[in-house]
């Protein structure tokens, strides 16, 4: 078989888009599988037909050129459609995930200020009626396809806007181009050899940017995207067991604490997995040197198309410290720079800085935020960089290895946590005075903890703080415990003492509540 990609009908170094790659396909594969969700097995031709009727539909709604379309559904077919839909249509789809609390739903609709949004019946979005686009309903004015004719997206048009947590309580939209995005998907193929005779897992929620990496290298290079099952997808025996069933030979994305015990699991030799790549937090494990596919280690902020470092983890007798986050995807700066912004010698600490062809174009409605997280330097040769506000150091054979962050950012089960905007929430609370949250020290997994301190005496309990943030946040976000005190403690320079609360937390077991503490 012809593994080239002008063989597969696809873009080559310098040209297409998502659209233009799956449309080749669905003309020269349009009776292979392209979708498989439980029974359900949807074709080339049948994916691409249902996503030009969703984009007739949402063109007859106005959305064209840089329109931001929001998308309430849950990780399945009709999601993957729906995205095609939208960048059929030339606009740029924004995953949203219709299990966060309903408040925060909410605010990041008003704050995106989407086009339109698509939802089933299910989503609970009153108030939101006139930009509403249900996929179970039938109401939708019809159009020739004359009339349906819109843009046809371009390298430098928006293609996806994924949200992250924000350290003012306020998250932040990150805006990816097609240009950019095909960066990514080019070194994808590539890198996995990836071809038509590939079938690739699809567990990650489509708001978190590893669904990208999942579901469009593989719907761009002829292959079969499997959407996990919701029970199979958090066992690391049970999903073994249906990759092995279901043929898998590409799992392109495994959060670590699923990898970690899915190396551990005794594979069958008759497995088809070539490659299983953990991604969104730190791994912490080398394989066994029989396991019998290749585990891959991958980092990547949103603001960089999903990747910007891969590593293949090699067996070692006697391992020393976690594995390396790796080196460059193809068309992708990394530069280690201090403070001053110039590079720091090699084999010593310093923050990350991205530049190249991945890049996003900024933040959405942030010009603000952009300039301050993109920016130029005269240092290294470059135009714009992106600054991670990640801790690295280049290792002698050119590899990175991940040392924390220069602020208080967090992972919490794969995904970016700014602590400040939990705090911000927690401080909203009629009776909380101030509040801060900090990463137990001993939290392989990134644990949280809150400190609140009250407001005039009132002492609420714990439950009713817990209750309240997950009102308003994703679960990962609200801490496993929170601490109700008379005041936070502060540095002799006025600064809350994280150091203290941090060595308070390592002496707590469980979540409690304790006498208050004073200053």
């Amino acid at each position: 078989m012809d593994r080239s990609f002008r063989g597969l009908g696809l873009a080559g170094p310098g040209d297409g888009t998502v659209v233009s790659c799956f449309e080749r396909l669905a003309a020269q594969r349009g009776r292979y599988v392209a979708l498989e969700e439980g029974e359900l097995r949807l074709t080339y031709e049948e994916v691409n037909r249902r996503a030009d009727e969703l984009a007739r539909r949402l063109r007859g709604r106005g959305v064209k050129r840089e329109s931001a379309v929001a998308l309430v559904l849950e990780r399945s077919s009709e999601q993957i459609i729906a995205a095609l839909a939208v960048m059929k249509a030339g606009g740029g789809f924004m995953p949203m995930d219709p299990r966060w609390p309903r408040e925060r739903l909410r605010n990041l609709i008003h704050e995106s200020a989407p086009h339109v949004i698509v939802s089933s019946s299910g989503a609970d979005l009153d108030g939101f009626e006139d930009q509403l686009l249900r996929l179970d309903s039938a109401d939708e004015p019809s159009f020739s396809a004359d009339e349906s004719q819109g843009h046809r997206p371009a390298g430098e048009d928006l293609a996806y806007v994924i949200y992250t947590s924000g350290s003012t309580g306020r998250p932040k939209g990150v805006e990816v181009t097609h240009a950019s995005l095909m960066n990514f998907l080019r070194w994808r193929w590539r890198l996995f050899g990836m071809s038509p005779d590939d079938r690739g897992t699809h567990l990650a929620n489509p708001a978190f940017d590893a669904s990208i990496a999942e579901v469009w290298p593989l719907l761009t290079a002829g292959a079969c995207v499997c959407i996990v099952p919701e029970p199979v997808k958090s066992s690391a025996k049970r999903l073994m067991d249906w990759m092995v069933q279901e043929q898998i030979t590409l799992a392109t994305f495994v959060p670590p604490v699923l990898a970690e015990s899915m190396v551990r699991c005794h594979w069958p030799r008759q497995t088809r997995l070539r490659y299983m790549q953990s991604a969104g937090d730190a791994l912490h494990v080398y394989p066994d040197p029989r396991l019998p596919f290749i585990l891959l280690n991958g980092y990547g902020p949103t603001e960089n198309a999903v990747e910007t470092t891969t590593c293949i983890v090699k067996a070692r007798r006697r391992p020393k410290g976690a594995p390396p986050i790796g080196r460059a995807i193809d068309g992708v700066g990394l530069h280690v720079l201090d403070e001053d912004l110039k590079p720091v010698r090699a084999g010593l600490i310093g923050e990350l800085f991205i530049s190249g062809a991945s890049l996003a174009r900024g933040y959405r409605g942030r010009p603000d935020l952009t300039a301050e997280r993109f920016v130029w330097s005269t240092h290294v040769g470059v135009t714009r960089l992106y600054r991670t506000g990640d801790l690295v150091r280049r290792q002698p054979d050119g590899e990175l290895t991940f040392h924390g962050r220069c602020d208080d950012q967090v992972k919490v089960l794969g995904h970016r946590v700014e602590l400040g905007e939990i705090a911000a929430v927690l401080a909203q609370h009629p009776d909380v005075e101030s509040a801060v949250i900090v990463q137990e020290s001993d939290a392989k997994f990134g644990r949280l903890a809150g400190y609140a301190a009250a407001r005039r005496g009132v002492w609420p309990a714990e439950k009713t703080l817990r209750q309240y943030l997950s009102e308003r946040l994703p679960a990962y976000m609200v801490p496993a415990r929170i601490e109700l005190l008379g005041a936070l403690p502060l540095t002799p320079n006025g600064k809350v003492d994280r150091r203290a609360l941090a060595a308070r937390s390592s002496t707590v077991s469980g979540s409690v509540e304790r006498e208050p503490l004073s200053a």
